[in-house]
């Protein structure tokens, strides 16, 4: 009996451990990599414009290593903090976005949106040779960087 006691405790005492031994490891690792990313900004016009409303990616390219970043833009601007920002080293960036035309449209109504609402139009405004087709390349460096992008919509 005192040895099967002993046995579980141990068993106990050594699960723990493990538990506590894989917790740093992974907080380690965690923290490594969160090292590799940097706050970026900037602005996004496109015809001189600010984009309305958009995303930007910045995908790891050549050599780089490193997460696939990305965000919103709103009235023109990015921001993407430490946490969520790309790594340092060379990255296509994939930049779509709309602009709003200044017409209202009737939208038809949904769960969001009763009969008779309108809303105001948005138009894609950034070339696929900027998005899905982009050749875009910007190098990321240390400590925080800002980029803009001057954008032609022909």
């Amino acid at each position: 009996m005192v040895t099967t006691l002993r046995r579980d405790a141990f068993c106990q005492s050594l699960a723990v451990l493990v538990l506590i031994g894989g917790s740093f490891a992974a907080a380690g690792c965690t923290a490594q990599s969160d090292r590799s990313r940097i706050p970026v900004s900037g602005m996004v016009t496109v015809d001189g414009e600010p984009l309305d409303k958009g995303t930007i990616q910045f995908f790891p390219h050549g050599q780089t290593k490193g997460p696939l970043a990305g965000g919103r833009i709103e009235e023109g601007f990015y921001h993407l903090d430490a946490d969520a920002g790309p790594a340092v080293g060379e990255h296509l960036v994939r930049i779509a976005g709309k602009r709003r035309t200044g017409r209202m449209i009737k939208v038809p109504p949904d769960q969001y949106a009763p009969e008779g609402s309108v809303v105001e139009e948005m138009v894609d405004i950034v070339p696929a040779r900027y998005g899905e087709n982009s050749d875009l390349v910007r190098d990321i460096a240390a400590p925080s960087t800002e980029i803009n992008f001057e954008l032609d919509s022909k």
